[in-house]
């Protein structure tokens, strides 16, 4: 046996084992052994402007929900990591509620793999905008998701991340809430900064969130900031919840 065969053999017992963090078996160097990174890779066929999961196999064109067609939001397109179940959801939550980092380069490896993928040929958005938190959450938290997430793409793709938005009310909580009480919760909620407008004028930016529910939050986030002169918003975000459950 060689000197370097021998090294070689040293040098893999002493590297640490590390768990996929999915199937749990053993896998060198990376989060995710490679057949479960494969299988956790979205391929669902989905709304070109809102990302709901839709029956239609077909990726050769466009497709849009039946509600996009009837009243599109202000937003052009939405790109998401994946659907909101397990093992997404639990790693989310993590992320989000526990500032579980692992778990958020985890998935935001997976977001931008889709980014990548869907804007292949295309010219990506000028600037990131994530979605604010009202200050009390943020003081409780000292953590928000989507602006972590904004710094990360901001490095891996070379696009400013700028804080345009600012939440003015923390409401109520709207995890239980349908579409229609959503935006009535929300109406008021979210304001454009003062000198967001002259540095957003004509340009075309992403939107940030980490799950996109019934999409109330991005639509009336959207509509303000086309409001303020951004010629295209996109969503961004790190799962999207199926319709199942929520009154659109």
């Amino acid at each position: 046996m060689s000197f370097q065969h021998d090294w070689a053999e040293v040098a893999e017992r002493l590297m640490p084992k590390r768990l996929c963090r999915y199937c749990h078996g053993l896998c060198h160097n990376a989060p995710l052994c490679p057949a479960c990174l494969q299988a956790l890779t979205d391929r669902q066929a989905r709304c070109y402007r809102c990302a709901l999961p839709l029956f239609s196999q077909s990726h050769k064109h466009r497709l849009y929900c039946g509600e996009c067609l009837s009243r599109p939001p202000a937003f052009e397109r939405s790109i998401t990591a994946a659907s909101y179940q397990p093992p997404i959801n639990h790693w989310l939550n993590n992320f989000k509620l526990r500032r579980d980092l692992r778990d958020g380069h985890l998935l935001y490896q997976l977001l931008l793999a889709q980014i990548e993928k869907q804007y292949q040929g295309q010219e990506l958005p000028q600037q990131l905008i994530p979605v604010p938190l009202h200050w009390s959450k943020l003081f409780l938290r000292s953590f928000n998701q989507s602006a972590w997430l904004a710094r990360q793409l901001q490095q891996s793709l070379q696009i400013d991340s700028f804080d345009a938005l600012s939440r003015n009310s923390s409401r109520w909580a709207q995890k239980q809430l349908n579409r229609h009480q959503r935006q009535r919760n929300l109406k008021g909620a979210f304001c454009v900064k003062p000198l967001a407008p002259s540095i957003l004028q004509g340009q075309h930016v992403a939107l940030i969130d980490d799950v996109v529910t019934t999409s109330a939050t991005v639509r009336v986030i959207s509509q303000q900031l086309i409001d303020a002169g951004v010629a295209r918003v996109d969503i961004w975000s790190l799962a999207r919840t199926d319709k199942t459950g929520f009154h659109h």
